[in-house]
């Protein structure tokens, strides 16, 4: 079992898992939210396909960190929207209450993908690069995203060159069919010779000249438990799943009363 390292940090990892997961929506009625920074900033982030920066803090801005923070995004101001927000002001509280930012260690600075994905996030002085480190691809956004709401991922990788596309994708089907239970939150196709794409193909060890379609599942908050060529079977994803509910998920664990994930 791997680590899918889509977040570029270990530290995000624990992030998202504690603070970042998005929240479920619920039936209450919506609030008001014409006068909130944090959604205006959201919305108008999604529609132009940017980036969005928040700086979270209470009180006082911690001077070296609102520092970067402008810098950046007076750099990056194609690319990327900003937002800064106290914590203590009521009327600002969308973007707290959707990542579940209330507790989190301030201040904090955390990046948010266009379709909503947290990519990234900063306690200290930090600069454009790594900024523009975690700006990642659409494909990848759509992986973090589908983990961020506690959902399964699949990812298919497959063109036109490669063989038994369709039967790759038809245990895929039939697991949604059977398994209510399990949400299934993405089912994603990638090229294997797409090249804006590589970063997520090197993560998932794809080489661009694979014969055979080859599919991966990955659980919350970011592992692969399993990767399978060409056609897929409902009972093995099942398999997998019910290895992580018998164990840690963790195959260095030395607890010897603690089953291991299967291989």
């Amino acid at each position: 079992m791997r680590i899918f390292f889509i977040v570029t940090f270990h530290t995000l990892i624990f992030f998202i898992a504690t603070f970042g997961m998005l929240h479920a929506k619920t039936s209450l009625p919506s609030p008001d939210l014409s006068n909130d920074p944090g959604f205006k900033a959201f919305t108008k982030a999604s529609e132009d396909d940017k980036f969005l920066m928040l700086h979270l803090y209470s009180g006082t801005p911690e001077s070296k960190l609102k520092t970067a923070y402008t810098n950046v995004h007076s750099t990056l101001l194609k690319s990327l929207h900003a937002v800064s927000i106290d914590i203590q002001n009521s009327s600002a509280s969308f973007l707290i209450e959707k990542y579940n930012l209330r507790y989190a260690p301030l201040p904090i600075i955390v990046i948010i993908a266009p379709n909503g994905a947290i990519t990234g996030s900063f306690q200290s002085s930090f600069s454009v690069e790594q900024v523009k480190g975690v700006f990642h691809t659409p494909k990848t956004q759509q992986c973090l995203l589908a983990l961020q709401e506690r959902k399964l991922v699949f990812i298919s990788v497959q063109n036109k060159e490669t063989s038994e596309n369709t039967a790759a994708l038809d245990g895929i089907k039939q697991f949604e069919k059977e398994n209510l239970f399990y949400r299934v939150g993405k089912v994603i196709l990638l090229n294997p010779k797409d090249t804006s794409e590589t970063q997520l193909l090197n993560q998932l060890q794809i080489q661009p000249d694979i014969k055979t379609a080859q599919t991966f599942l990955l659980v919350p908050p970011g592992r692969i438990i399993g990767s399978w060529k060409g056609a897929t079977n409902s009972n093995d994803f099942k398999k997998k799943l019910k290895s992580l509910s018998k164990s840690c998920s963790t195959p260095s664990c030395v607890d010897p009363n603690c089953k291991k994930p299967q291989p």
